[in-house]
């Protein structure tokens, strides 16, 4: 396709979750960097749905909302009723990727390496003991569903496990084994995986604030394990990409145990795209600036656009 042939991009950004803030950054960048080489557009989603008179019959929307109604297939459902070409993965697969336990499920048929986990609401909670028997003294409890590690808790022992689980809102939730050793995120393009960064945190927990505040985090590119080691984790990483039916981006988060064996912890379907975010610094490992990276995640959409075309 001829640059002038491209379609308009509308980058639909913000949304209603709890990760708006992390969006707004995200969306601003992608559009700096977008508009190098496409005609673009920023829409700022503040509410769970998407007007029609944001797009023309030669427009493709770029969906970059964190959380709900961004990951969640929601919005990708619109888009889908409008006819609407976007980027990123479909309905089912942002559906399967936004719910942790549902990808655990997909990518442990295809063999990939889980941590144990429980999941439970508040009406079928365990007990500490249960949790301690079942995952050891050292757990961490999330979401279900939610990112950027926001209620998030490491945990040791049956007082704070218990503590925890006292005082926990309403809502799904899990608690995993904690693996001790390094964490590491690696980028995906198009089915394939780039670097995999290591994530040196200050303080040793990578929370929300030590994400998304520069120089709290430390990343290593690539991270610092053997060539085996990384091998093993770009091969899971593909695997369960495929596994959860994704395309176009992502980013797979795991744990490598005693620096030697990787654990998949959860897949994201619309990565952070932050000034301080994993996935541009992934794309580096493999030669990719911000702005060759952007357009390499967008063409994808662009050309089932031009099928749509050749088709009518």
């Amino acid at each position: 396709m001829k640059e002038s042939d491209y379609p308009k991009i509308v980058i639909l950004y913000g949304g209603i979750s709890n990760e708006r803030a992390v969006s707004l950054m995200s969306g601003k960048r992608v559009y700096h960097e977008l508009k190098l080489n496409f005609d673009v557009e920023l829409v700022d989603i503040d509410k769970p749905e998407i007007a029609r008179t944001h797009f023309t019959d030669n427009s493709i929307a770029f969906p970059l909302m964190h959380g709900e109604f961004g990951e969640d297939g929601k919005a990708q459902k619109i888009l889908e009723a409008m006819g609407i070409h976007y980027v990123g993965s479909d309905v089912e697969s942002s559906a399967i990727c936004m719910n942790k336990i549902l990808t655990k499920q997909k990518v442990a048929v295809h063999g990939v390496r889980l941590t144990p986990s429980i999941a439970f609401t508040l009406d079928n909670k365990p007990d500490a003991k249960t949790v301690t028997g079942q995952l050891g003294n050292d757990v961490v409890l999330k979401p279900v569903c939610g990112g950027s590690t926001l209620d998030v808790s490491l945990l040791s022992g049956e007082k704070e496990i218990s503590d925890a689980l006292e005082i926990l809102a309403p809502g799904y939730w899990m608690i995993e084994k904690r693996i001790f050793g390094p964490e590491v995120s690696i980028g995906v393009l198009n089915g394939k995986s780039m670097g995999v960064v290591g994530i040196n945190p200050e303080g040793g927990f990578h929370d929300y604030a030590r994400k998304y505040t520069p120089g709290l985090t430390k990343h290593e590119l690539p991270a610092n394990l053997s060539a085996d080691v990384l091998k093993e984790i770009q091969h899971m990483t593909e695997v369960a990409f495929a596994a959860c039916g994704c395309r176009d981006f992502g980013r797979v988060d795991m744990m490598v145990e005693d620096g030697k064996t990787p654990y998949f912890l959860e897949l994201n379907t619309i990565p952070g795209m932050t000034p301080t975010s994993i996935y541009p610094d992934s794309g580096k490992c493999m030669g990719y600036d911000s702005d060759e990276l952007c357009r390499q995640i967008v063409m994808p959409a662009m050309q089932r656009f031009k099928s749509k075309l050749l088709t009518v």
